[in-house]
C-alpha cells in the first residue's frame, strides 16, 4: 500500500527562473541615487484630516502642511503622550534653528510654526480627544515681535520709479497702471484677480481677497487716468473687452491676451526697480509706500486700514508709527526753528504776528523780507509796506481791486513806525482786517473758552506772568477766582474753523515761553473741544435762526451705559463702562480690551447685525435709542466670546469725564491658555498643588495672577492714559 503511493506522487523539478538583466546588472547606475522612501508616518492621516477640514488659504495651508512636517520630524511620540513640556522644548529648538550658516529662524517664522501647533491641536483635542484628551500647546506663549517699520519708497525714488516706466517700451502703458494700483495699498494677488468690470472709472472693486472681505479701492486723478488709458489701448489693438475680461493681460509672445499672473507682476515690478535703481522693488513695497503716504495726509487710521484691507490693528501699527515718527521729526525741527523767531518775535505784538500769518496765507509764501526782519536789517513798517504793495499787485489781478488796500491796526498794537503813516480803509470782499477799539465786523463772531493752566518749574511764578501778559491779554482772559488756575478767554473769529488755529497759537506760544525758563506747561484740552462745540452749535443757530439760544451742555452729548461679560466662565467676568456716542467701534474695541484686562495679540470682531459691521461707524450711529445685547469676539483661536449689552442712554453729567469703568469682578483669563475650557483646566490645577501640571502651569503663568483680582482704580487709570483719537470729553 506504502509502496503504491509512493509511486503515485509525481517526481518534483525544479525550473530556473530567468531574471531580467538589468535587475542584476552590477553596473553602477548614473545620476542621482535612488531614494529610499521612509516609512509612513502612522499620525500623518490625523495631519491630513485636518488640513482637509480647515478653512485656509492657499498660503497657508502650505505653511501649515510645512510647520507640521517640521514637527512630526522632530518628535516620535504619539499624539497623547505630548505635554505642555514637550512643547516648550520644541520651541526651544525652533529659536535655535539655522536656516542658513550663522542666520537663525526669525521670530516671526517661530510664531507662524506656533499657530499651525496650536490650531492643530485645539482641532485635535476637541474633536480626537481619544487620541488627544488635553491640549499641550495652551501653554505655549508667542514671542514678542517689535513693531516693524513701514519699507515705503522715499518721495524722490518714487519718482525715479515712475520716470522707469517710461522705458518700458510697448508695455509702459499697462504697468503705469498695474503700479499705480499697488500704491494705492492693492496687494499683488488683488490686482491680478481684477476684472475689467471691477473697475468704473473711479474705484476698483474688489472682490477676492486675502481676508475674504470685498472692499472698495478708490483711485486718484493719476491713478484714473493710467487705468482707463490703457483699456483704451487695449480696444485701439482690436480686443474686445468684456466685464468678466481679465484688467490685466501678458504681453508675453507666448502668452499673450491671457490673464497677468502674481510671478508676471513681481517680474514686472523688479525690471522696473532695476532700471530706476531702486534696491529691493517689489509690489509689497509700492503697497507700504501708499498705506504710509494716507497717514501722512491726515486720513483716519481706521478708513485707512479699510482701504488697504487690513483687519489686524497690530499689523496696520507699522504704518501708524511710521506716520508718528515722522510727524514727530518734523515738529522738532520745526520747534527749533520757531524757538530761533521767537527772538524777534518779542519785539512783535501778537497783533502783528497774525497779520503775517495772513500775508503768508493770502500769498501762499513767506512774507518778502522775513529773513531781513530775523535779523534785525528791515523795521515791521518796513515790512508791511513791502508785502502790502505784492499783495495789492495779486488782488488786482485776480479781483480787479483798485490800487490801494488798506489796513487799519489797533493804536496800541502799532509800533511807532507806523503810527505816522496815513491809512485808508477800503472794504475788500473777504477780507476784514478792523481796528479793535471799533469793536466787531459784522463777519465776526466770538466764543468763550474755559483755560486751564498748569505750570511746573522754578521760576512758574515769573512765567505764568508772562503768559498772562504776552498771550492772555490779547484774548481778553480773566481770572474765574484770583488764586486759581481757570481763565476765561474770548476768542473772535470769522469762520469756525479759524478757532482751532488760535488755540494752537495759544498752545505754541505758551509752550515757547516756558521753555525759555526751563519750566513745563500743562493745559486741559477737554473742556477747549467742549466749548468749540457750543461755539459751532451757537454759530450755526445764529445762521439759521437769527439768534442765539441758551444750549443746555446735556443736550449736546450723550453717553451708552454698557456691560461688557465673558461667555463661558465661571465665576463670571464681566465689567460695566459709560462711552461717548461719538466713540467709534474701532476705539470700542480699545476700550474693551483695556477694561477686561486683554493684551490686543488677536483679532476680534463685533457682531451687531448680520452684515459685516463697519468699524468706523459711531456707537450713535450703531445703536441709536435701542436698548440691546450684541457679540464681540475676541482671538479667533481661543474664541473668548464676550455679550456686550446696551443698559441705558445717559445725558452727559457736567464736569465728567469719558470713557469710565463703574463696576467689574473677576480678573480676566491669560491670553493663549486655550479658551474657556483651558482656563478651567487652569484654574483646576492651580488649586492642587500636588497636580503634576501644577510646577510647570504656576512658572507659566507667574505668582501674581490672582483669578479673583479687579483694581477698579488701575482699570480707569488704564483708560485715561489710552490713546483713543477724536473722542470728546465732556466739561
Amino acid at each position: 500500500m506504502k509502496a503504491q503511493s509512493r509511486q503515485s506522487i509525481p517526481p518534483v523539478k525544479v525550473v530556473a527562473i530567468p531574471v531580467a538583466e538589468e535587475e542584476v546588472s552590477s553596473q553602477r547606475r548614473r545620476g542621482r541615487p535612488q531614494q529610499i522612501e521612509a516609512p509612513a508616518d502612522i499620525r500623518w492621516p490625523v495631519v491630513q484630516e485636518f488640513l482637509r477640514s480647515s478653512n485656509l488659504a492657499a498660503n497657508s495651508l502650505k505653511l501649515y502642511e510645512r510647520e507640521l512636517k517640521r514637527f512630526l520630524g522632530w518628535t516620535h511620540a504619539s499624539w497623547g503622550e505630548l505635554k505642555l513640556r514637550h512643547l516648550g522644548q520644541y520651541k526651544g529648538y525652533l529659536l535655535e534653528l539655522e536656516v542658513k550658516p550663522g542666520k537663525a529662524l526669525s521670530k516671526s517664522s517661530v510664531n507662524a510654526a506656533l499657530t499651525a501647533l496650536k490650531s492643530f491641536f485645539r482641532w485635535l483635542s476637541t474633536f480626537h480627544p481619544e487620541l488627544c484628551p488635553e491640549n499641550p500647546t495652551a501653554g505655549v506663549k508667542f514671542e514678542r515681535l517689535p513693531v516693524p517699520m513701514p519699507q515705503d519708497i522715499p518721495e524722490e525714488l518714487m519718482e525715479k520709479v515712475w520716470a522707469a516706466v517710461e522705458q518700458r517700451g510697448d508695455t509702459q502703458v499697462r504697468d503705469l497702471a498695474l503700479l499705480q494700483l499697488l500704491a494705492h495699498g492693492m496687494r499683488a494677488g488683488e490686482v491680478v484677480a481684477c476684472n475689467i468690470g471691477s473697475f468704473n472709472e473711479r474705484v476698483i472693486t474688489i472682490t477676492e481677497s486675502k481676508n475674504k472681505q470685498p472692499r472698495m479701492v478708490p483711485l486718484n486723478v493719476a491713478g484714473q487716468d493710467a487705468v482707463a488709458n490703457y483699456l483704451l489701448w487695449r480696444r485701439e489693438q482690436g480686443e474686445e473687452l468684456q466685464v468678466d475680461s481679465p484688467l490685466f493681460v501678458s504681453q508675453h509672445r507666448g502668452w499673450g491676451g491671457q490673464r497677468l499672473s502674481y510671478h508676471g507682476v513681481y517680474q514686472m515690478v523688479e525690471a522696473i526697480g532695476g532700471i530706476a535703481g531702486v534696491e529691493d522693488l517689489h509690489p509689497h513695497r509700492l503697497r507700504h509706500t501708499g498705506a504710509s503716504e494716507m497717514l501722512r495726509k491726515g486720513m483716519d487710521p481706521a478708513h485707512a486700514m479699510r482701504l488697504t484691507g487690513h483687519t489686524d490693528e497690530r499689523s496696520f501699527r507699522r504704518y501708524t508709527l511710521g506716520a508718528e515718527q515722522e510727524a514727530a521729526v518734523a515738529a522738532f525741527y520745526r520747534v527749533q526753528d520757531e524757538a530761533k523767531e521767537l527772538v524777534y518775535a518779542k519785539s512783535l505784538d501778537r497783533k502783528q504776528r497774525r497779520l503775517l500769518g495772513g500775508l503768508a496765507k493770502l500769498t501762499g509764501k513767506e512774507p518778502l523780507g522775513q529773513a531781513e526782519l530775523d535779523s534785525g536789517d528791515i523795521t515791521f513798517a518796513e515790512l508791511w509796506q513791502e508785502n502790502i504793495e505784492a499783495l495789492e499787485q495779486m488782488l488786482d489781478l485776480a479781483y480787479g481791486m483798485p490800487e490801494m488796500f488798506g489796513v487799519k491796526i489797533a493804536r496800541e498794537e502799532q509800533p511807532p513806525e507806523m503810527q505816522s503813516q496815513e491809512r485808508e480803509e477800503v472794504n475788500s470782499p473777504g477780507l476784514a482786517f478792523v481796528d479793535l477799539e471799533s469793536g466787531l465786523s459784522s463777519a465776526e463772531h466770538e466764543v468763550q473758552v474755559l483755560f486751564k493752566l498748569w505750570v511746573e518749574g522754578r521760576k512758574k511764578a515769573k512765567v505764568r506772568k508772562e503768559i498772562e501778559r504776552q498771550v492772555f491779554s490779547y484774548v481778553q482772559g480773566q481770572k474765574t477766582k484770583p488764586r486759581g488756575n481757570e481763565y476765561l478767554l474770548t476768542l473772535t473769529y470769522h469762520d469756525k474753523d479759524e478757532i482751532s488755529e488760535i488755540i494752537g497759537d495759544i498752545f505754541w506760544q505758551i509752550e515757547m515761553i516756558a521753555e525759555l525758563d526751563d519750566c513745563r506747561v500743562r493745559c486741559e484740552y477737554d473742556v477747549l473741544e467742549q466749548m468749540l462745540e457750543l461755539a459751532s452749535l451757537e454759530e450755526s443757530l445764529d445762521m439759521h435762526q437769527g439768534k442765539a439760544v441758551d444750549v443746555p451742555l446735556n443736550a449736546v452729548s450723550s453717553v451708552y451705559q454698557l456691560k461688557i461679560t465673558l461667555l463661558g466662565v465661571r465665576p463670571k467676568v464681566w465689567r460695566r463702562v459709560q462711552v461717548p456716542e461719538s466713540m467709534t467701534l474701532a476705539q470700542l474695541h480699545s476700550v474693551v480690551q483695556a477694561v477686561m484686562g486683554w493684551e490686543g495679540y488677536h483679532l476680534h470682531k463685533f457682531s451687531i447685525s448680520e452684515e459685516e459691521e463697519d468699524e468706523t461707524l459711531t456707537l450713535a450711529e450703531s445703536f441709536g435709542d435701542e436698548l440691546f445685547s450684541f457679540s464681540y469676539l475676541y482671538d479667533f483661536g481661543d474664541m473668548w466670546q464676550h455679550e456686550i449689552e446696551v443698559e441705558k442712554r445717559l445725558a452727559s453729567a457736567p464736569k465728567k469725564t469719558y470713557t469710565v469703568c463703574l463696576a467689574g469682578k473677576q480678573a480676566c483669563p491669560p491670553e493663549d491658555c486655550g479658551g474657556d475650557w483651558g482656563y478651567a483646566h487652569l484654574l483646576k490645577v492651580l488649586k492642587n498643588s500636588r497636580h503634576p501640571e501644577y510646577r510647570e502651569r504656576k512658572e507659566w503663568i507667574g505668582s501674581e495672577f490672582d483669578p479673583k483680582a479687579f483694581d477698579l482704580k488701575q482699570v480707569n487709570q488704564t483708560l485715561k492714559e489710552l490713546e483713543l483719537d477724536e473722542i470728546p470729553q465732556t466739561l
